[in-house]
């Protein structure tokens, strides 16, 4: 084989070998999508496995522009009003899943009555649940939430009360996951420039040829 077929022949291999890792890499790190599956519970059931429970309205919603997996955390802003068990701010972060395969919660409208577990200093990462910050409420589409604009709350809930103030939200929101969807693309666009450049090296070769 001449020697420019041979550099052609290497560099296409190049390209697509970068080009495709770069996509697999960011689709491995999306996963398989598993259908969520909830066993049915009490309010009393789902009130004792919760560390946090309240009562409040969704007031922004911060969800990712591109979802690289299922578990990426779509981050609710809910302003509290009562809480019946556990800590909650008057603007308390709640964290879930973005997509309801992987068990996400939808707060949409309210108020709601949301059921959640604490984030504490050493529990940021937890395999199988979306990324959280220290302060923030983990739910999802089977910790019991409901909307309470028709139900009460029950009573065997207690007497609610007043929220914390609300906490500093300086704290960045990167995702640890963001790294790895970063060096996907890089690696495809690298693919894409050595793709390119075999098409200027062909053209150039047979310009030369002539």
């Amino acid at each position: 084989m001449p020697r420019h077929r041979r550099v052609l022949s290497l560099w296409v291999t190049t390209g697509l070998v970068i080009g495709f890792g770069g996509a697999a890499l960011g689709l491995g790190g999306a996963g398989v999508a598993q259908a969520c599956s909830c066993v049915g519970f009490t309010d009393d059931e789902a009130f004792e496995a919760a560390d946090v429970v309240f009562v409040g309205n969704v007031v922004d919603v911060d969800a990712p522009g591109v979802v690289g997996s299922s578990l990426d955390p779509k981050r609710y802003t809910v302003e509290v009003s009562d809480v019946y068990k556990g800590e909650a701010s008057e603007l308390q972060d709640v964290v879930t899943a973005v997509e309801g395969a992987s068990c996400g919660a939808d707060l949409g409208g309210g108020p709601w009555l949301v059921f959640g577990r604490a984030v504490v200093d050493g529990q940021e990462s937890v395999d199988g649940e979306p990324d959280a910050r220290t302060g923030d409420v983990r739910t999802s589409l089977c910790s019991g939430n409901r909307a309470v604009g028709v139900t009460v709350v029950p009573a065997s809930f207690g007497s609610p009360r007043a929220p914390a103030a609300a906490r500093d939200t300086t704290l960045s929101t990167d995702a640890p996951t963001s790294g790895k969807n970063s060096t996907a693309g890089l690696l495809v666009l690298i693919g894409v420039v050595v793709i390119v450049g075999t098409g200027a090296l062909v053209l150039t070769l047979k310009y030369r040829k002539r």
